[in-house]
């Protein structure tokens, strides 16, 4: 381990357990766990590795002891690292807290001990509705942290016990601190379907917390925030959303609301006239920057892909307020008034079922890319090596789940050529999930060949992509950034088409490109389709031929666009009326 990381005495450690000196052996398990919380793995030396399994049987064999006592003041930070404890045991050969689990739940006072070991990884299936008969307070810090336990929802019981969760939130969970929304952006990757109901509480939950403060709004309708906290070069909000935002530059005074997240990248300031922040601190929601303002319209790019943008689409600090596609989800029941969408998107259908918000739909995706800086010099079709397919699964960590992994694993064995999969993740570094989700993959994955790589390096990501004879999309939270990067690369990619617009993206790219036959909308064909360029050498080479001979940059940007965007900006500024209650479409042409 590096020079930071606690000396790990075992002799010392047991010894002070021993002599009852509990409160020592606390806060020696606290310091490694915070430590490893903090570490950004991307592999693990042996070095490493025997720390970590030492440290697990330790820490395990101890803290299961019925006459270990947890001291109360350790009892939120023990819970809070939950999600760290998880992710280890899936790096040694234990792989769950199971076997712990059913020790622990045969002691007296075992509360406390259940919801530090007890995450959706476990096969042990306890009734959550017990820890809020016990103690609600604690059982909903640990409601709150259990959705971090793992990134992807691999198995079967962590998808399977995340689907639960989200569909049973127990109506005494109450806000702690800022992890009590954890799962307002992943619960949408989790289940789709009632997503809705799990943010309409949280929503409901957040908002008395905005009555401590005194927003004096004195609105100027040339005025307007734009509140993200992924305003950086690489962000993929920023790559969908640049384009619109400098098309408002010249008409309005535009001031970048930025929440501030300590290592985070730097934030690109062109275009804004201010910049203003907000933070948590000490556990509390810092908005003295904005408390006065003269905003007519607050734009928020990307609800839900930082915490405290959960909490600040709940809040008003503008008199009309307005979300786009950089999360392409509505809140269900926020303060935000609008979501500015893409008639080549949207379901007609469902679509005043899909959002709370009222939808402004322009012609197009409702985005527009940026295309990427750094493209590989050989854009030739990838030759066939030893039989072997290589598929880019460009896809975040939270759009890994069970089911899509089963069709993934049902190709491969099906296939006659030899299937290898290229995992290019969005990482999340913290509390090891990104080394314990590679882990999970390879072991679901079995025999099959997968490679699995950090997506933090742009010329390293466009490389790999560039290796891969063609991409899927992922399914049912879909990609739009990713979809760009390979048909820049002249990669056909298959992509499933659903209901919302997070599955919708992918194939009205597909559709503005002229590659509609890459559309699937069900999961027999998306099988079919995937399997077809695996095993047509032709068909395949034919289709990436013909998206390298189109004009991709004329075909994926339209210059229009920003315009029709900065015109929806401009039809709800005049129009808006909080007495109009319709929930119809607006539609800008």
């Amino acid at each position: 381990m590096n020079k930071q990381a606690p000396v790990l005495n075992l002799s010392s450690v047991t010894s002070q357990y021993r002599a009852g000196e509990y409160e020592k052996v606390s806060d020696f398990f606290l310091q490694v766990l915070s430590y490893l919380a903090n570490s950004r793995f991307l592999e693990i030396t042996r070095e490493q590795a025997n720390y970590i399994n030492a440290f697990v049987k330790l820490f395990l064999d101890i803290f299961t002891q019925e006459d270990f006592i947890i001291d109360k003041r350790f009892n939120v930070r023990f819970i809070s690292l939950n999600p760290v404890i998880s992710n280890l045991l899936c790096l040694t050969q234990y792989g769950t807290t199971d076997a712990w689990l059913h020790k622990v739940l045969s002691q007296k006072n075992n509360i406390i001990k259940i919801l530090v070991l007890y995450s959706h990884r476990n096969r042990t299936i306890i009734n959550e509705a017990m820890f809020f008969d016990i103690n609600p307070e604690l059982a909903s810090r640990w409601y709150a942290v259990n959705f971090k336990s793992a990134d992807s929802y691999i198995t079967k019981a962590s998808y399977e016990n995340c689907m639960r969760l989200v569909n049973n939130i127990d109506h005494r969970f109450l806000y702690q601190d800022i992890h009590s929304i954890s799962a307002y952006m992943r619960c949408s990757y989790i289940d789709p379907v009632n997503d809705r109901l799990y943010k309409h509480y949280i929503n409901k939950m957040i908002k008395p917390i905005f009555k401590n403060f005194n927003i004096r709004n004195r609105p100027d309708n040339r005025s307007i925030a734009i509140v993200t906290g992924r305003w950086s070069k690489n962000s993929a909000v920023y790559k969908s959303n640049y384009k619109m935002i400098e098309a408002l530059a010249d008409h309005y005074r535009l001031t970048l609301v930025k929440i501030a997240i300590p290592g985070a990248a730097e934030f690109d300031t062109t275009y804004f006239d201010d910049v203003r922040s907000v933070r948590f601190v000490n556990n509390g929601l810092d908005l003295s920057s904005i408390l006065d303002n003269d905003f007519g319209l607050a734009y928020f790019p990307d609800v839900g892909m930082i915490d405290v943008s959960c909490f600040l689409c709940n809040a008003r600090i503008a008199p009309v307020q307005v979300m786009g596609y950089g999360h392409p989800v509505s809140t269900f029941g926020s303060e935000i008034d609008y979501i500015i969408g893409g008639q080549g998107v949207e379901n007609y259908e469902d679509v005043e079922s899909d959002f709370t918000e009222r939808l402004v739909l322009i012609p197009g995706l409702g985005v527009t890319p940026v295309i990427p800086e750094f493209i590989p010099e050989k854009l030739e079709a990838t030759p066939t090596n030893n039989n072997e397919i290589i598929i880019n699964c460009a896809w975040g960590a939270h759009k890994i789940n069970h089911k899509i992994i089963q069709i993934l694993k049902q190709i491969a064995e099906e296939s006659d050529c030899n299937v290898k999969y290229q995992f290019l993740e969005t990482a999340i570094l913290d509390s090891c999930s990104y080394i314990a989700g590679k882990k999970e993959l390879e072991k679901e994955f079995g025999n099959i060949n997968i490679f699995v790589s950090a997506n933090n390096n742009t010329e390293r990501y466009m490389t790999y992509l560039d290796q891969g004879h063609f991409a899927i999309d992922s399914y049912p939270f879909g990609g739009y950034n990713s979809i760009v990067d390979n048909l820049i690369l002249g990669k056909p990619v298959v992509t499933w088409e659903g209901q919302r617009s997070f599955n919708r993206l992918a194939s009205g790219l597909l559709r503005q490109v002229g590659m509609e036959e890459l559309i699937a909308t069900d999961h027999t064909t998306y099988i079919k389709l995937i399997k077809k360029l695996i095993t047509d050498n032709d068909y395949r080479n034919g289709i990436s031929e013909r998206i390298r001979n189109l004009d991709l940059k004329n075909k994926l940007i339209d210059e229009n666009n920003p315009l029709y965007f900065r015109q929806a900006i401009d039809y709800i500024l005049d129009n808006c009326n909080k007495q109009d209650t319709s929930r119809k479409p607006i539609y800008i042409n």
